[in-house]
């Protein structure tokens, strides 16, 4: 590729590099490469970043959980089946608040119960 400038009545021709993505079917330069190269990085550290806050937002919340679980009730509802409540258990206003959940023991699985526990399964799960 040539880059051609013409300045009064002469002209001059600078050699430029280009890649050519077959693919695509495309040529860019180096430099143009070079700059769309760094704005992709950028956009993936802001993700990144993104997804390092959201996993230290869950690790505390699930931290804040744990402290409270001595104040949770457990009761039998089945053979396998245990409603839990307490502290905790639920999301309300930005913060942990008291909620319900269910405990199948045959499956291993909580389910939470209400608007508290499901929202609270927002903040937990990091994608």
């Amino acid at each position: 590729m040539l880059e051609v400038s013409r300045n009064n009545d002469s002209l001059s021709f600078s050699p430029l590099i280009g890649i050519t993505d077959i693919r695509a079917g495309r040529t860019a330069t180096v430099e143009t490469l070079r700059s769309e190269l760094k704005e992709q990085k950028e956009i993936l550290e802001r993700n990144r970043q993104e997804q390092v806050a959201l996993r230290n937002a869950s690790l505390s919340t699930l931290d804040g959980i744990r402290a409270q679980m001595k104040e949770w009730k457990a009761v039998k509802n089945g053979n396998s089946t245990y409603a839990i409540s307490g502290p905790g258990l639920g999301w309300l206003d930005g913060k942990l608040a008291s909620g319900q959940w269910v405990f199948r023991a045959d499956t291993g699985k909580m389910i939470p119960q209400g608007k508290e526990g499901i929202d609270l399964v927002g903040i937990l799960i990091v994608q």
